[in-house]
């Protein structure tokens, strides 16, 4: 059966309680995310987006490099941007969408961010498409998901993922480049990273000119915030108080 937007709901919202102490966040994400925050230079004031926010770990990892930024975090997963929300307070702005059509104005964005959730998105070309049109002009995109290429990766993300999550698909270094250079990017560099769960990093840059990114007919600005829409609101949920990762 082909992957859907459904099975992806149900699945996180299954794996949102115990999310957070899953053994690959030290195994897999936190490697990852430090590899991703070497590449970063944000200017105080920078939009970032992080696309595929689980319970906001990596918006955390950034606030604390970066407190000066602005950071929005999307997901589906309304259980998981509840925990996002209680760990960042009003240090971030969260908001339940599609990855896929995304509620937010076209070139806003400095940076945007996707860890560990490319394989969910059933039309990857249309999620990088989306990505494309709400970054700004020489805004940088740095995708992370699992690297496949090779036997051990073929394994693990072509054989081994698809038995627990369905059939979710890992994208190839050469599908990454060809998706993201259709969609309209310039990629920078793709960097494997990890052993024994391998990664892989793919940095782009929309071009200063290029392909012009145009209004999306599938949400409308409302209200004084410029990420508030008719689409999707900010989340609404109690805050127990910001928290900070581990040092």
């Amino acid at each position: 059966m082909p992957y859907s937007s459904i099975a992806a709901d149900q699945q996180f919202t299954g794996w949102s309680q115990r999310y957070d102490r899953s053994m690959l966040q030290r195994m897999l994400f936190e490697p990852s995310f430090r590899l991703l925050l070497s590449k970063l230079d944000l200017r105080p004031g920078a939009r970032v987006l992080d696309v595929g926010c689980g319970t906001g770990n990596l918006l955390a990892w950034v606030a604390d490099a970066f407190p000066e930024v602005e950071l929005i975090g999307i997901d589906r997963c309304r259980p998981m941007l509840a925990q996002g929300l209680c760990k960042l307070g009003e240090r971030a702005e969260f908001i339940q969408a599609d990855s896929q059509a995304l509620p937010l104005p076209s070139r806003h964005f400095d940076v945007l961010l996707n860890t560990h959730c490319f394989h969910h998105f059933p039309d990857q070309a249309q999620a990088a498409r989306e990505m494309f049109r709400v970054l700004k002009p020489g805004g940088e995109l740095l995708v992370i998901d699992g690297w496949r290429d090779g036997p051990w990766g073929h394994m693990i993300y072509d054989r081994l993922v698809p038995a627990f999550e369905g059939e979710v698909l890992h994208a190839s270094r050469a599908r990454f480049r060809k998706l993201f250079e259709e969609a309209g990017f310039e990629v920078l560099r793709q960097q494997r990273g990890g052993w024994f769960l391998p990664y892989l990093l793919t940095h782009c840059r929309a071009p200063l000119a290029g392909k012009p990114a145009v209004p999306a007919p599938h949400f409308k600005v409302v209200g004084r915030s410029a990420t508030t829409t008719a689409a999707a609101e900010p989340l609404d949920v109690s805050v127990q108080g910001p928290h900070r990762r581990a040092a």
